[in-house]
Formats: C-alpha cells, structure tokens, sequence
C-alpha cells in the first residue's frame, strides 16, 4: 500500500482518544514512518497530551526541532521535562524511519562482600533513518555517572556507591494521544504509519 495522511503544519492532526493502552509510562517503542515538509520551527510528530491539566504529565512526545533533529521528551512524576536530541538530522521531503525507545535496566554490582548497589535507569534510544544515538535517563546526574561506571572494564566503585538507590518514574496522562503534533507545534508533511 502506498498511502499516507498529509499534515499542512498549521492545525492538522489525528486525535487517537484517550484509551489507558496508550497510556504507556514504562517500556516504550515508537516508530514513524513519514517524509517531513518544512522545518521551519518545531514540528511535532506524536504526543500523549496533558490537555492543559497541570496535574497531568507528559509521558511521551515525539517531534522534530527546526533544524530537523529528532527531539524525544517526556515528563517525570515531578513534571520536569526529560528531552532527547538526535545530532542527525531527517531530510526534507525525504521519506524515513524514526523512532524513540525507552527501556527500563536495573544491575546489581558487589562493592564488597557485605555491601552490594543495585541501580535502575532507562536507556534511550533515538533513531533517525539507519543513524541510531542512545541515552541514559537516571534520577540525577550521580546516578548516570555510576550508570556509566558500570559499563566500564574496572569501574571506580566511589562513582558506582555515590548513585542513588532510587528508580525514575515517568508521569501519566489521562488525555488524548494525537499524530501530527505535540503541546506546541503541528507536523508539516505525510505520515504513513505510526506504531507504538
């Protein structure tokens, strides 16, 4: 099939309701299959709305920014925007693959015989055509330099103790999850699937 829904970038989406399935503030995968139009200022592609309750949080949005680089954020339980930036950039008028996953990791590590760190982050994932970039989203910045540790041959165990016990937590909404924009921008070009 050779199809797609055109977006003129100035008011035109698809309202996907506001099933609890789509819900998703855990695991995630989307990917979207379109050839964008002008980038002439953020263009939203995907994004469960908070519809403007400031007791809601965002737990996923997908868009890109003006320069065409795949922007993915979201919102923690606090309602501090997490956000993740490609360094590739889609083309205009140029059909692509993108997609953003987030996948929950948790790794135990011996400091010592009576002591042992267990440490939960999600990895990021942002992939723009073949171009694939990954990032770590830990409760703080110790927590992600102990993450980082981890994956080294002789990890420093001082940067490994210093992260913190604690588990990130994404937010919920409640309202509609839309395609063709985001809380502030509408997509400019064709969609042809969107998968979540």
């Amino acid at each position: 099939q050779n199809y797609g829904l055109q977006f003129d970038g100035t008011g035109a989406f698809l309202d996907c309701g506001k099933h609890e399935t789509l819900n998703i503030n855990t695991d995630l995968t989307l990917e979207v299959f379109l050839r964008p139009g002008q980038f002439s200022r953020g263009r939203g592609i995907l994004a469960r709305d908070t519809g403007g309750d400031s007791k809601q949080r965002t737990p996923y949005t997908l868009a890109f920014d003006s320069a065409g680089r795949l922007v993915f954020r979201f919102q923690d339980k606090d309602g501090n925007f997490q956000t993740f930036s490609t360094t590739a950039f889609a083309q205009q008028n140029v059909s692509t693959r993108v997609a953003a996953t987030r996948k929950r990791e948790t790794q135990t590590y011996r400091i010592s015989d009576s002591e042992i760190k267990t440490l939960s982050w999600y990895s990021i994932g942002l992939h723009v055509g073949n171009v694939s970039e990954f990032f770590i989203y830990a409760v703080d910045e110790a927590t992600k330099s102990a993450v980082l540790e981890l994956k080294k041959t002789t990890p420093d165990i001082n940067k490994i103790k210093a992260g913190s016990d604690r588990s990130p937590e994404i937010g919920r909404s409640n309202a509609a999850t839309l395609i063709g924009r985001d809380a502030g921008s509408f997509f400019n070009g064709i969609i042809g699937e969107v998968r979540i």
